[in-house]
């Protein structure tokens, strides 16, 4: 999954994702989105390293 959550195979070979969003156009007086449109999505695809699944900590110690 890129960090817009959308499938990796939805960007192409350059990271621009192809996917449409829901995006707020108009809001009412309380700035509460009234009326949304589908437009395409605007991430990039992700390209750093890969987040570890799983992180090692030792147990911390006695700090007294």
């Amino acid at each position: 999954m890129c960090g817009c959550e959308h499938h990796l195979a939805k960007h192409d070979k350059q990271g621009k994702c192809h996917e449409t969003v829901r995006t707020a156009v108009v809001w009412d007086a309380d700035h509460q989105p009234v009326r949304y449109e589908a437009r395409q999505c605007a991430c990039q695809q992700y390209v750093g390293p890969e987040p570890l699944a799983r992180v090692y900590a030792e147990d911390l110690t006695d700090l007294a």
